[in-house]
């Protein structure tokens, strides 16, 4: 059962990066200049970073591994897309999939991990200066 909860979880956060991916590719062609270039930039980055935090947060434990699924299809899908030419207009799209959008993702599990980790009690927070321990 726990497969097929990965499975689904960085099949859902590699959804909401197609959602933003889909978004940039429908722009006109010859209205795109460079205030598109980098919005879409842009767009792709949070949708990334948003698809590795719902990747790890549906996946649960170990976070990043998640986040890693979704950034490696993300990898994965600029390379067939710069190998066949599907869209030949957004060649550089693919570069900077590979070197911001596939790091955003992590960062997404990163991001989820830590909220996880500051939200756990410390079991030592009470031995520290000024905490009262038993016997004093």
């Amino acid at each position: 059962m726990r497969i097929v909860r990965t499975v689904l979880a960085v099949a859902i956060g590699f959804g909401v990066v197609v959602v933003g991916a889909t978004m940039i590719w429908g722009a006109p062609t010859d209205q795109r200049g460079p205030t598109y270039f980098l919005g879409s930039i842009g767009y792709g980055v949070v949708f990334a970073a948003l698809g590795g935090l719902a990747a790890a947060s549906l996946g649960g434990q170990p976070y990043l591994r998640h986040a890693a699924g979704v950034a490696a299809l993300i990898v994965l899908g600029a390379g067939v897309d710069a190998v066949l030419g599907l869209h030949p207009g957004l060649r550089w799209f693919d570069g900077m999939a590979v070197l911001l959008m596939a790091p955003a993702a992590l960062a997404g599990g990163w991001a989820r991990q830590w909220v996880t980790q500051k939200q756990t009690p410390d079991p030592g927070a009470g031995e520290s200066e000024g905490g009262t321990r038993p016997g004093r």
